[in-house]
């Protein structure tokens, strides 16, 4: 899952396919989501999950089995704002686990 923007929307062109949330237009329009298992997908974007990300918009979620990367593409994180993005990335851990 990635904030939609120019180059997202380039990839759809070459293939990679957008996973759309018809029920929750305004994340649809706000971030790509892309994926092997389309179910599974949707199985772990729930509407908790949706209403996290549109409340924290510009962040990015890659996983691959056992692994989750969770980042703000372009931001660095200050010493002083750590701990709080530490809680937040595990807020978003719990929504995949």
């Amino acid at each position: 899952m990635h904030p939609a923007n120019i180059f997202h929307k380039a990839f759809r062109a070459v293939g990679k396919q957008n996973i759309p949330f018809h029920s929750h237009d305004e994340f649809s329009d706000a971030y790509t989501v892309t994926g092997d298992d389309e179910n599974a997908v949707r199985e772990k974007f729930h509407d908790q999950a949706i209403a996290y990300f549109l409340n924290h918009k510009g962040r990015t979620v890659e996983g691959s089995r056992d692994r989750l990367l969770y980042f703000r593409s372009g931001k660095f994180i200050k010493p002083e704002e750590l701990n709080s993005f530490l809680t937040e990335a595990l807020e978003v851990f719990r929504f995949f686990a």
